[in-house]
This record gives C-alpha cells, sequence and structure tokens, in this order.
C-alpha cells in the first residue's frame, strides 16, 4: 500500500523575510504568506505544498512521484491509479507497455479536457482562468482535427518530420 506525504524543501533566506528568536521563518511569495524553520547553514527549511506519492512497483522498487496537486483527495485518486495499474502488472493482465498505449489511445479529448480541468482547479487557479484556458485548448485541438489524445502524437510527429532544418553560415 502506498502513502502520501508533502516533502521538505530548503532554500536560501528569502528577502525581505522576518526571523523569529526560535529560528521561524515568515515571508511572502507569490502573495501568500509562507513559514519555515531557519538551518544551521542559514538556508530556510520548508514544507511543499502538493503532494508525492510513494509506492512499490511491479518490480519491487520503491518509486516516489509527485502528483502535482494541493488538494490531497486528487493526489489519493492519482495513488490509487498507479497501485491498480501495478496489480494489473503483477497479475499478469496487461503489461507496462500495453497500459501506457491504452492510456492514449483511448482518451478522447472531452475527458482529456476534463482531467485537465480538475487538475487545474486543485491547483489553485480561478475558474475564470480555468474555464479560459480549456477554451483556447480545445478550439486549438479541435481546429487540427484531434479527437483523442493518440493524435496529437500523430499530429507532433508529423510536424517534427516536416520542419526545416537549420542551416549554418
Amino acid at each position: 500500500m502506498g502513502t502520501l506525504f508533502q516533502t521538505w524543501k530548503t532554500i536560501p533566506l528569502p528577502a525581505g523575510a522576518t526571523v523569529k528568536r526560535d529560528g521561524t521563518v515568515t515571508w511572502t511569495a507569490k502573495g501568500k504568506k509562507r513559514t519555515g524553520k531557519l538551518t544551521k547553514t542559514g538556508r530556510v527549511s520548508h514544507q511543499v505544498d502538493t503532494w508525492t506519492a510513494q509506492f512499490t512497483d511491479e518490480t519491487g522498487k520503491v518509486q516516489r512521484i509527485s502528483t502535482k496537486t494541493k488538494n490531497r483527495s486528487v493526489a489519493e485518486k492519482i495513488l490509487a491509479r498507479y497501485e491498480m495499474e501495478i496489480d494489473r502488472i503483477k497479475f499478469g493482465v496487461l503489461t507496462r507497455e500495453e497500459i501506457s498505449a491504452t492510456q492514449t489511445k483511448r482518451v478522447t479529448l472531452d475527458d482529456a479536457l476534463d482531467r485537465f480541468r480538475t487538475k487545474m482547479i486543485a491547483s489553485g487557479n480561478t475558474s475564470a482562468h480555468t474555464k479560459a484556458t480549456i477554451h483556447k485548448v480545445f478550439q486549438v485541438l479541435s481546429d487540427c482535427g484531434i479527437d483523442l489524445l493518440e493524435k496529437i502524437r500523430i499530429f507532433v510527429l508529423i510536424f517534427s518530420v516536416f520542419r526545416p532544418m537549420k542551416t549554418t553560415h
């Protein structure tokens, strides 16, 4: 069974930070008040907002993967998906390659955008920004005739083959 945790990060002492007698450091970053602890080396140790999933893969190796979300319930769903994939591989239902191929082949544009919308909301984006971004992405992809995620890979492959070569003088 996997676990979720928030990691600790050490950064240089931010400009304008206040240090209390007990070693607590307070500063503002991106409009949000942050706190941490002063280390012996003069740096600041603070807890990261995003959740990290730790689990054992099908080969027995411990994996640590950032869920890239601040929302614990979303992170739990991501961890459950990883564990379900590992169970399928262990029981011989699928291979890692089949899972990777299946994930992109069957995902429709609508499903992909719904997942993206959920991720944007979980990351703390405003509803107006989320709506505008989803609309722009949908417009570009639908104008290109893309309705499945796999077609994006094909589209990128085609354009990478036909892009002009760099010339050296």
